[in-house]
């Protein structure tokens, strides 16, 4: 370990911490034979040590589509030598779900359970693994990890805090099959320490040869060793081993054939070992390095038809010539034989020629298949065959699609069956093959499930297959924001689909009307609405699904006449109905969308019930995508009310369950909306950086509804003070959104901002005409939360008599309305402008807008509410207390601990973490003045 002793210092001070209750991340990379596996080794021995639980696991190539095979191997460690009561324990609440993982369902709804579902299962069985001793997970050679066991460390990362785990992984430097996700893991923040390897200096290698010689060399041969080979520990080392195997000293004599070995010592010893061995030998070899980590002494006897005693002796033969190694299998189930590094295994597989490279892959997944092995073992090895008419491959691969779908790994499932489709398969077979891609695909990557999906569409002759296929082709061109694309494949759809297929029409037309809420300029689609509301009746999904864009379409354009009806009433029902229709079927997914948005804007109690379920639901039954759209919109739901930190936080899980997700369309409504909850809370710098993370909107681009995006650019180009530019730009917002059928102020009060903005300017006219059509439109929709705003501004901007009484009107709508924020912002502006006549009244209404911004944390609100306070000639308290003062997510997680679940319990039922829970428990204590669970019950009284 030259050179080593920083890296190691690092090394123990994590160990230590981890032994203290912290976490941690660290990565090491370097070059090829930098040592990266010795330092890990090391690390786990020191680990163990120290009475520490070390998990140690670890990237192959072979493996890079098996899913979660790193993943696999942590689980099977850590269930090796447990008892029955401690599996019960690992795999106890939410950690069940991860039994998906080792081909375990133990329920029919098991088998229903999403891809966010299983890492939510990993997670908490890590959580319960570590409850009682710390836990180091030891990764080497992770730039040959499975997808799906990357895309679980980058889920893992920001949830570390407050779990007693250390991860310690090994990448080598620019070596990667997934760079965006590898990459992401290594530039994330959350890694702790980052560990790069170098090469060894002059002065290490001088050590080293001294050591190896039992002699000081002399300056000449140093300086040749160092400069063939540049400081590589393995190279020097083979270097070292070649000259001593040639009887040399380490002088000056012995430069010349340091010279002559020069930096392929490595591949000369490996040459030299192979011509010492038999034909049979030799092929033992090779199929060594054809299994890699399947390589056990009876798979290898029977690719090679060798008897399992002589394999063993073989093994042994070449363990002592310092070619491989044995490792025991993660399950402690025996274990294989690999080579001591991986470039002696990759010097002996490159030497096979391509032909028999094919025949040992294609005889080796066979040999597994017999074996009983898994579909997945096997197919690893298709990767490497030329496709062929073997139907026996086609059936392998196909069946590790299954496998890796039930485990919840649709980037896995997708690459077995788009090497399925590389094989020769009747059409019937293709057409299966690529709608089962398409299904896969979609959830993590929509280009490619389009183009099966176009495929699938060109091979059938069935016109009902044809438009049943066009329907979801639609939906995934819509989600890529290719939306004239979409609009021609549905229209397509629609005129060749026949009359009697009813529920097939609707789905198609719901989805056709829907383009307008998305893209802007497509008005005309709207014209059919009102043609369509005959056929929106029926309880079938289509009705309900029609029934939501529907109201959305209304809810939009501010029209009342029939919502109820044919909107809210409806909608409502239509959670658990669209919930039905087959996740590959991405069209639908906006339904929903339509849906919430609608009940939000017309503010309906329930919907953030609703929003409660499809976050359930997200996490439980979809995928990444449809948790994303849950969380933005409820997070719009918790903004629109006031409950900025509920608002910010269900937003931030937005963007990283999109991000998972690879899915754009949703970026302009999330990143709007996490602006806007963060500019209330006084963030502005940090709500410029959320709305730059939506992308250019300015000049709007042609397609994506920025409507929302771009009304909050104007509010902090007004907030800055930059307010001719926030004129011209809530004009712009107005404009995108009347684009899209919208004149709503429930959804964009553009008219309000640009009010605000010219009165500030001085065009106080023109303020009042925007406010005034403002208030119009707001009372036409109903709603209060848009009424009492509008009314708000109407009466700041009022330079009459009437101003009073406007904002007076605002405060009684406000007052029974859920929306806290504005009718704080309304009682305060009515406050400062009734302190002209009385004190005493203004105090009222003030301290009560405190309290309440207060309890929205909207931090710019309660300065304005103090400062008025103080001119009234009151002293306001620093900050809010009691139960009113709590938010929401305190007051749910306070319930559950009167109910006396643990903190474990909670977190797992909120999809949260631990830490999270503490957080929002001592915060709680602290605004009730108690010290702890014990008297929960009597400052909420019982649930």
């Amino acid at each position: 370990m030259l050179e080593r002793e920083d890296e190691l210092s690092r090394m123990r001070k994590a160990l230590n911490n981890v032994r203290e209750g912290s976490s941690g991340f660290i990565l090491v990379t370097g070059s090829p034979g930098e040592g990266k596996t010795l330092l890990l080794s090391r690390i786990s021995q020191e680990g163990r040590a120290n009475g520490l639980s070390v998990i140690t696991a670890r990237g192959a190539i072979l493996e890079q589509k098996y899913s979660f095979g790193i993943v696999r191997q942590i689980l099977q460690s850590l269930l090796r030598d447990s008892s029955e009561t401690a599996k019960a324990r690992l795999f106890s609440g939410v950690a069940s779900q991860a039994r998906r993982i080792l081909g375990e369902i133990g329920h029919e709804e098991d088998t229903q359970l999403g891809e966010v579902a299983v890492l939510d299962g990993i997670f908490w069985l890590l959580s319960n693994a570590c409850q009682d001793k710390p836990l180091v997970l030891v990764l080497d050679d992770i730039h040959w990890a499975d997808y799906s066991s990357l895309r679980f460390l980058a889920y893992l990362q920001p949830r570390l805090s407050g779990l007693n785990i250390l991860v310690v992984a090994s990448v080598r430097s620019g070596k990667s099959n997934h760079f965006a996700i590898l990459d992401s893991l290594m530039l994330s923040n959350h890694v702790t320490d980052f560990i790069r390897l170098r090469p060894f200096t002059f002065d290490a290698v001088v050590d080293f040869i001294e050591n190896s010689f039992g002699e000081a060399p002399e300056a000449l041969f140093s300086e040749t060793c160092y400069k063939t080979t540049r400081g590589n520990p393995l190279i020097l080392r083979e270097l070292v081993r070649a000259i001593s195997n040639d009887n040399l000293k380490p002088d000056t004599g012995s430069a010349g054939r340091v010279l002559a070995i020069g930096s392929g010592a490595l591949e000369e010893r490996i040459k030299g070992e192979l011509m010492k061995l038999t034909l049979q030998e030799l092929k033992m070899v090779e199929i060594l390095a054809v299994l890699e980590c399947q390589a056990d002494i009876f798979n290898c006897a029977a690719l090679s038809g060798i008897s399992a005693d002589r394999v063993s002796q073989i093994a042994h033969a070449l363990e002592q010539a310092n070619l491989v190694r044995f490792t025991h299998f993660s399950d402690g189930m025996g274990g294989y034989y690999e080579f001591y590094h991986p470039l002696v295994r990759a010097a002996i597989y490159d030497q096979i020629d391509d032909a028999k490279k094919n025949a040992y892959h294609s005889e080796a997944a066979q040999t597994l298949v017999a074996r009983h092995s898994s579909a997945e073992s096997a197919a690893a090895h298709l990767f490497r065959v030329e496709p062929s008419m073997n139907r026996q491959h086609t059936k392998i691969l196909r069946l590790a699609a299954k496998e890796a779908w039930n485990r919840g790994s649709p980037t896995e499932t997708h690459a077995y069956l788009l090497r399925c489709l590389a094989e020769k398969m009747t059409k019937g077979e293709r057409f299966a093959t690529l709608l089962d891609a398409a299904s896969a695909v979609q959830l993590v990557d929509l280009d490619p499930a389009a183009r099966y999906l176009r495929e699938a569409m060109e091979l059938t002759h069935d016109p009902i297959l044809r438009c049943q296929v066009g329907w979801a082709l639609g939906g995934v061109l819509l989600l890529s924001q290719k939306t004239d694309e979409a609009l021609t494949v549905w229209h397509t759809a629609l005129s060749c689909t026949p009359k009697s297929e009813v529920n097939l029409r609707k789905r198609i037309l719901a989805s056709l009307i829907n383009i307008p809420l998305l893209a802007p300029n497509k008005s005309g689609l709207l014209e059919q609405a009102n043609e369509l509301i005959s056929t929106s009746t029926g309880h079938d999904p289509e009705s309900h699904g029609l029934n939501s864009v529907l109201s959305a379409v209304r809810a939009f354009a501010g029209n009342p006449d029939g919502f109820v009806e044919a909107g809210i009433e409806v909608t409502s029902n239509s959670q658990s109905k669209i919930s039905d229709i087959c996740v590959p079927e991405a069209g639908s997914e906006s339904w929903q969308v339509c849906s919430w948005l609608a009940m939000l804007m017309a503010e309906d109690p329930r919907a953030i019930e609703y929003l409660d379920q499809a976050v359930v639901e997200g996490h439980r039954l979809r995928s990444p995508r449809s948790l994303s759209a849950a969380y933005c919109f409820r997070g719009l739901g918790w903004l629109w009310k006031g409950d900025l930190a509920e608002a910010e936080n269900d937003c931030t899980q937005a963007i990283e369950a999109m991000e998972m997700a690879n899915v754009e369309v949703g970026r302009p409504f999330i990143g709007a909306f996490l602006a806007e909850a963060l500019l209330e809370r006084g963030s502005l710098d940090q709500a410029q950086k959320a709305l730059a993370w939506v992308g250019p909107i300015f000049p709007p681009p042609v397609d994506g509804q920025v409507s929302f995006a771009l009304h909050v650019r104007a509010r902090i180009l007004r907030l800055r003070g930059r307010n001719e530019e926030a004129v011209s730009a809530a004009r712009l917002a107005g404009e995108r959104w009347a684009a899209h059928g919208g004149s709503n102020p429930a959804g964009v009060p553009w008219r309000s901002e640009l009010a605000l903005a010219l009165a500030t300017l001085g065009r106080h006219d023109e303020a009042l005409e925007s406010a005034a059509t403002e208030v119009n439109l707001a009372r036409r929709w109903g709603a209060p939360r848009a009424l009492g705003r509008a009314l708000r501004v109407a009466g700041t901007v009022s330079q009459e008599a009437n101003g009073i009484s406007i904002l007076r009107e605002s405060v009684e709508i406000l007052e029974k309305s859920a929306a806290r924020l504005e009718f704080s912002k309304s009682l305060i502006e009515y406050g400062s402008v009734v302190r002209q006549y009385s004190d005493t009244d203004a105090r009222k209404l003030l301290g009560k807008g405190l309290d309440i911004a207060a309890q929205c944390d909207a931090v710019p609100l309660i300065g304005r509410a103090r400062h008025e306070l103080q001119l009234a000639g009151a002293r306001p308290r620093r900050s809010a207390t009691g139960p009113d003062s709590l938010t929401p997510s305190e007051r749910r997680i306070a319930e559950q601990a009167i109910q006396g679940r643990s903190n474990r319990e909670i977190a797992q039922h909120f999809f949260v973490t631990i830490k999270t829970v503490e957080v929002h428990l001592s915060n709680t204590y602290r605004k009730l003045g108690i010290s702890g669970r014990r008297d929960l019950a009597a400052r909420l009284g019982s649930v």
